[in-house]
């Protein structure tokens, strides 16, 4: 049986997440640190129902964190989320990192989001770095439905962070939505360095919903573009795209003459972890023509280069497709390693 302060107790954690400071959890919750460790222990000893982690807690499941979460009233939860926030902001005085991702989606949910403003960007910067584009998206996501983004600028910068994770959460509409609005800033701001975001942006929507061929005329006009402007990043990534619209309708020829223009920008550029991603592509399409020996170069190179920018998702991708290669040639032991 637990009594309210218990409750009240676990409810604060609760808006925390499934692992919360105790510390922090006492200042939102108004009571004194000490007095809270000894009643934080007792649910630990007595009803299981949390677990210590080094210096912070735990709830024993993840599913208990979320029932007593969304069990919350939608005006306590807010409550809740401002006065983490406010302890938060109060306990790290230089917040960066993960730091900046707990306070921009605490005063986000806490219906403060001027106080959320400037964290947003380091915090949405801190989830793309790690990968973590679902916890990105849906911070991304709030941010834009709270209305306070008006510099466009900043907007059109929140929009390429989430437009990016929505890629990934394969929703359609929010994607349309999020190039619509990419195109209507860049003109209406008439910023070539915007506007060619923006194309590379629509070109990747077009093709994630088969527009292949319009694909690849946003493709064109963002390489046109960013060859007039020198953006040498932004010809690399047009030229990666074109050439899987290629290579999705079949002209091995055309994307492997475009990945591998993608790979010369990226060593010239010196960007390990794009190039590890234009060294899996170009491997695919000498895989697909019978170059088994010339895939495995580029498959070697692209896992070397993973590994060294500690980008996992390319590692991933060039380790089960140098698999493939090991497949065809019947040693089907490498190819489950791989």
């Amino acid at each position: 049986h637990l009594d309210d302060d218990d409750r009240d107790l676990l409810d604060v954690a609760a808006c925390c997440g499934p692992v919360f400071d105790p510390a922090i959890v006492a200042a939102a919750a108004g009571g004194a640190l000490v007095p809270t460790l000894k009643r934080l222990r007792r649910l630990e000893r007595d009803q299981g129902l949390i677990r210590p982690e080094g210096r912070m807690y735990a709830f024993d499941h993840h599913q208990m964190q979320e029932a007593i979460y969304e069990d919350l009233f939608a005006q306590l939860k807010e409550a809740y989320h401002l006065a983490v926030g406010e302890a938060s902001e109060a306990l790290w005085t230089e917040p960066k990192g993960p730091h900046a991702v707990e306070l921009a989606l605490h005063f986000l949910l806490g219906g403060d989001p001027e106080r959320a403003r400037p964290h947003l960007l380091p915090a949405l910067h801190e989830l793309h770095a790690g990968y973590l584009y679902g916890p990105l998206e849906e911070l991304g996501r709030n941010a834009l439905e709270a209305g306070f983004l008006e510099d466009p600028r900043e907007r059109f910068e929140v929009l390429a962070k989430v437009g990016e994770a929505a890629d990934l959460s394969r929703d359609a509409e929010f994607q349309a939505a999020v190039v619509t609005e990419q195109m209507e800033i860049a003109e209406a701001l008439d910023d070539d360095a915007l506007r060619v975001l923006a194309y590379l942006r629509r070109g990747l929507q077009r093709y994630s919903a088969s527009e292949i061929h319009d694909g690849i005329r946003d493709y064109e006009a963002a390489l046109e573009l960013a060859r007039r402007i020198g953006n040498g990043s932004a010809e690399e990534d047009a030229e990666r795209g074109i050439g899987i619209c290629w290579s999705r309708i079949g002209d091995r020829r055309k994307a492997l003459e475009h990945h591998l223009r993608s790979l010369a920008l990226c060593e010239e550029l010196g960007h390990e972890s794009a190039a590890a991603g234009a060294h899996n592509n170009v491997a695919l399409q000498l895989a697909s023509a019978g170059d088994f020996e010339g895939a495995e170069q580029h498959y070697q190179r692209a896992l070397e280069l993973a590994k060294k920018s500690g980008n996992t998702r390319w590692e991933a991708y060039a380790s089960a497709n140098y698999g493939r290669i090991f497949y065809e040639r019947g040693d089907y032991t490498k190819a489950w390693e791989m």
